[in-house]
């Protein structure tokens, strides 16, 4: 046996001891688990300030001393590959011995949903294609897999739930489909063990992994990571929560309403906005109920609005009980009659019903306010015209139409990176519960499938942003400048749309992926345009997986194959046409299924596109339509299901692109760059 625990060494180190505190490994440390081949590998844990700690592996015995914090830390030296299990042993005033462990490759495989994926049944559905057959025949031991427990904190933890699994047809059902197909490609092709660390979470957009101190550096995420820290500070909860608890959720809810309250002009004592004595005169007026703000004259405001509107109630109508019917509102609204508040804060609702008490009901003038909280493309009155109205209680067949013009004053308005954190998003909080606590576990690359939650609220616009934060911000956390990353390309979504341009929030995010991976070093592009499908979960995760392999093997590994799909490089004009030229093309461009090439639109000066007729010639395709006399601008595929199949001589599908975003995304300089 290569590796043997070294029991001299040990019993001669622990007579020399005295009686300390029991000595623990951090969540990451367990049987079954891989540790980093070639690398000097970090293990730590805690033990009593002072203690003494001997790691051993094998001949290889190496000492720490636990800090007055009460954490140690140690690096082993360099150990080769193997496929032949070993222990580990930790001693200090008790003994930690860990069993069947591997030297190999590990990978940290994080996002949402789509890498969360199992290969077994369980959700999100549909099931991975030919799962039943996958998982019968799952017999790769030299796969391990820990999977994070999912959990939030507003604060960064030192620990986080999860076990080492041996992969086995008993085990696999519950490993991500897209990291163990990932992960059998690469040891049926290098026979070196992997050691996958999975930490996932469906439904979450980039902000929740990534730290608060990065997110404040991001001029768009400024804000929301400030919220962040108010958040943790007014919570003062520094544990982790469990996905599902509500814990989190009231903490946000409270503090996002003390928050509005406290810089909301129109709350401020002895001159409410709400008050029947306000003057109001200075007011604009709009036509109430209408539309979210954005699409009726306020397309660029978020935050907060007041509304007044002055009723004239019959003198018949005094000392009566009241009804106030609003039509609706979005997203967030609480409700003022002559100054007092008649209906704590609601969340959007379609139509409400208030009572409104004799004692604050007068003859002639009564002023009603309305306050509505909107971000993220949210915010406004909306609803039927016929159901706004106030009328008395007894009999609402006679009323009082309120639809019509209301004055109106914004209270907040958030600027950009100003937004508050929705609840189901805070900031950082998946990478305080679930990365952080795996710092510093030497690590291979990263492998990162997410960007579908950005696609909502507006965030696909600054998704380019915060990913590139996001990279850096792992980079240093595991102290590897050059940690390499894997970043899967959002597949095709929906109904195939032929017409391949246009407004599609799936296409701004690839577009951004795309950018991300052509700016920084060290990052390889997976594109999936070709094997998604109607549902936000395709079943097809052995591509994923193989291209991913692909992708470390060419830029991780640095084997002499192409890795990468065809990126668009330029263009050139040619009388009435364009000229397309593109990288990674392995020495020719083809279509999937040697048909005619689709996908393509071009438009002229005046910016109008139409489809355009593709032809490959190549490692170039000429574009043209006798509709655009003098073409100057390019897309392809920018659609959240585009017709299209451009590929390159491996199998590899081209990337959407935009021509005008060319600069934005330059191409690096070679068609087989292994290392950027």
């Amino acid at each position: 046996m290569r590796y043997v625990i070294t029991l001299t060494l040990c019993a001669a180190f622990l007579t020399a001891l005295p009686s300390l505190a029991v000595v623990k490994l951090a969540s990451l440390f367990g049987d079954n688990m891989v540790l980093q081949r070639d690398a000097a590998v970090a293990v730590w844990g805690t033990a009593e300030a002072g203690e003494k700690i001997l790691v051993t592996v094998g001949r290889q015995a190496v000492q720490g001393v636990t800090g007055a914090d009460g954490r140690w830390s140690v690096r082993l030296a360099p150990l080769p590959a193997t496929g032949q299990a070993f222990d580990l042993t930790v001693a200090g005033a008790n003994t930690l011995v860990l069993h069947n462990v591997l030297a190999g490759d590990v990978w940290l495989c994080s996002g949402q949903s789509n890498m969360q994926k199992p290969l077994g049944l369980n959700p999100p559905q549909p099931p991975v294609d030919n799962y039943a057959q996958e998982i019968a025949t799952a017999n790769y031991p030299q796969i391990r897999l820990f999977d994070v427990r999912p959990a939030q904190a507003l604060t960064p933890q030192e620990s986080c739930s999860g076990q080492w699994d041996v992969c086995s047809p008993q085990t696999v059902g519950h490993f991500s489909a897209a990291a163990y197909f990932f992960a059998r490609q690469l040891v049926q092709e290098n026979g070196v063990p992997i050691g996958l660390i999975t930490a996932t979470l469906g439904g979450t957009p980039a902000q929740m992994w990534t730290s608060i101190p990065v997110l404040k550096q991001v001029p768009t995420f400024r804000g929301i990571a400030e919220q962040g820290e108010g958040l943790a500070a007014f919570a003062k909860t520094p544990k982790a929560y469990p996905i599902g608890t509500s814990e989190l959720s009231t903490f946000a809810g409270q503090y996002k309403q003390q928050w509005w309250a406290a810089h909301d002009p129109g709350l401020q004592p002895g001159r409410e906005w709400c008050g029947p004595d306000f003057d109001d005169s200075g007011w604009p007026t709009r036509k109430e109920p209408s539309n979210l703000w954005q699409f009726t004259g306020l397309p660029d405001f978020e935050g907060l609005m007041w509304y007044r509107k002055t009723v004239t109630v019959p003198a018949e109508w005094a000392g009566k009980n009241l009804r106030f019917s609003c039509s609706g509102y979005s997203q967030e609204a609480s409700f003022y009659f002559n100054g007092v508040n008649i209906d704590a804060q609601r969340v959007s609702k379609q139509s409400a019903v208030f009572d409104l008490p004799a004692v604050l009901v007068k003859p002639g003038k009564n002023v009603l306010a309305i306050r509505v909280i909107g971000v993220n493309g949210g915010g406004g009155l909306v609803g039927n015209p016929a159901a706004m109205y106030l009328a008395t209680a007894e009999d609402a067949t006679v009323s009082i139409p309120l639809a019509g013009p209301w004055q109106y004053h914004p209270g907040i308005t958030l600027g950009l990176g100003d937004a508050l954190p929705l609840t189901s998003a805070l900031p950082a909080t998946l990478y305080h519960a679930m990365i952080h606590p795996l710092a510093p576990y030497t690590l291979k690359g990263v492998l990162w499938y997410q960007g579908e939650s950005d696609m909502t609220g507006g965030r696909h616009q600054y998704y380019r942003e915060v990913l590139t934060a996001l990279i850096a911000d792992w980079r240093r956390l595991f102290g590897r400048p050059d940690l390499p990353f894997l970043l899967v390309q959002l597949p095709n979504i929906g109904t195939p749309d032929p017409f391949p341009t246009g407004y599609a929030p799936y296409a701004a995010v690839r577009e951004a992926q795309l950018d991300v991976a052509l700016h920084t070093p060290r990052t390889a592009l997976v594109v999936t345009i070709d094997i998604g499908g109607p549902d936000i979960h395709p079943g097809n995760k052995q591509d994923v997986g193989k291209r991913l392999a692909l992708a470390a093997q060419g830029m991780v590994y640095g084997k002499p194959l192409e890795y990468s799909s065809p990126y668009f490089a330029g263009a050139t004009v040619e009388g009435e046409k364009l000229r397309l030229h593109f990288l990674h093309t392995a020495g020719k461009l083809v279509t999937r299924d040697g048909g005619p090439l689709t996908g393509f639109a071009i438009a002229g000066a005046d910016g109008q596109f139409v489809l355009a007729d593709a032809v490959i010639d190549g490692e170039t395709v000429l574009v043209s339509s006798p509709k655009v006399a003098k073409p100057v601008k390019v897309h392809y595929a920018m659609r959240h299901c585009p017709v299209c199949n451009l590929y390159n001589a491996v199998g590899l599908p081209a990337s959407p692109f935009r021509s005008e975003c060319a600069e934005t995304i330059a191409a690096p300089p070679t068609a087989k760059t292994v290392a950027r």
